[in-house]
């Protein structure tokens, strides 16, 4: 599938690295299909998700598992039926990863609002973890650890 960005220009994409958000992510409830790419990111935690309808929309992601040893990786059963999400199945957690003015060392991650990507049925939500102890930006590269 051949699709234009803005960021990567014309780019051609293998069908099976695009998921569906059924409703949408929050801030973008018109967005509902993005592709997981790896462009110029081999090797690393980040991965870029490109919305398929809005060449202008792409967003930065990272595994927070890589980045931070201490993050949870649980989804509620409410979450899970929408995803349609069983035991078993091959799920991918990610988290928003924001740039201020292109300085990746002033990086900060949106660990508050994980986004699920379920592999089998390509199926994908952002989910708002109820508890204080995450902010939507905590420094990518904190000072003295976590």
């Amino acid at each position: 599938m051949q699709l234009q960005t803005t960021r990567f220009g014309q780019i051609v994409i293998n069908p099976e690295l695009i998921f569906t958000f059924p409703n949408g992510i929050p801030g973008f409830p018109h967005e509902h299909r993005f592709a997981l790419l790896s462009i110029g990111l081999d090797e690393t935690p980040f991965i870029w998700m490109q919305s398929i309808a809005n060449p202008d929309l792409c967003f930065l992601l990272v595994d927070p598992q890589a980045a931070f040893t201490h993050y949870p990786v649980a989804i509620s059963d409410a979450e899970a039926e929408p995803l349609q999400y069983a035991p078993g199945a091959e799920v991918q957690v990610l988290c928003m990863v924001s740039v201020p003015q292109g300085d990746l060392r002033q990086a900060t991650v949106n660990l508050k609002a994980p986004l699920w990507f379920n592999g089998q049925n390509k199926l994908a939500l952002q989910s708002i973890i109820d508890t204080d102890a995450y902010s939507t930006r905590h420094p990518l590269f904190a000072k003295g650890g976590e």
